[in-house]
């Protein structure tokens, strides 16, 4: 089989809980950074606006470094320049880790650019566009932009203020003081961590954020990597 044919049978993508698996296409480049318009958007200090890349070259996808600060390590080691990935390549930006994946073409793969876990929407990546309007709008339904997302440009853009989530008859209000989540309730008889996990199984609703609504205490200050890797662990276990 020439290395032609063997590239259209097998598909990469990317794995960086607790975010979705992530198909990489050959017409479209993978950003990963700090910024919000990045495909993979990471949430920590120590990662660049926009700090490495993953693409096509000539007989594969390669990732380069685009001049961060803290530089992008494959197997353990950092890279000078561009580095051609090899399936099963642990890729560490910042203190996130990424492994590169290939596998032969599925029919789960054919027609999602970016894949779903465990069938959960709430996973699903947006659109650039989709960020940009949600940025300009702070509001918007949850099953047009996975509040999942909406998190994370949230606390990647360090905001402080409230975020209201109207489900049917139930409110749920999760407060950030500079991109950390303080306060969560629902309905005012529901709160701390336990309402933000019940917020995070909610399929539908519409949600908007206010900069000037203060909680009424804060009793949480959690770093919001944490609260979605067990919120994803909780919805795994059904």
């Amino acid at each position: 089989m020439t290395e032609e044919n063997k590239n259209k049978n097998i598909v990469a993508y990317v794995e960086c809980p607790p975010y979705p698996l992530a198909q990489l296409q050959k017409e479209e480049e993978f950003t990963i950074g700090r910024g919000v318009y990045n495909r993979l958007v990471l949430s920590l200090d120590n990662v660049s606006r926009y700090h490495a890349v993953i693409k096509w070259g000539d007989s594969g996808f390669i990732i380069e470094d685009l001049g961060s600060s803290n530089g992008t390590f494959v197997n353990d080691e950092i890279i000078e320049a561009q580095h051609k990935l090899q399936t099963g390549d642990k890729i560490l930006i910042g203190n996130q880790l990424i492994t590169y994946r290939e596998s032969e073409k599925k029919s789960e793969f054919q027609h999602n650019k970016t894949l779903k876990t465990d069938g959960q929407g709430a996973f699903r990546v947006p659109s650039v566009e989709e960020i940009k309007s949600l940025r300009s709008s702070l509001q918007g339904n949850i099953e047009t932009i996975p509040l999942f997302s909406v998190l994370q440009m949230l606390s990647g853009d360090n905001q402080t203020g409230c975020l209201t989530i109207q489900n049917n008859d139930l409110v749920g209000d999760i407060y950030f003081r500079d991109g950390s989540v303080v306060y969560t309730q629902i309905s005012d008889d529901n709160t701390g961590e336990r309402a933000f996990f019940d917020i995070m199984k909610w399929e539908q609703g519409q949600f908007q954020f206010d900069k000037q609504k203060v909680p009424p205490q804060e009793t949480m200050r959690e770093n919001l990597q944490r609260l979605l890797l067990e919120g994803l662990r909780i919805l795994d276990e059904g």
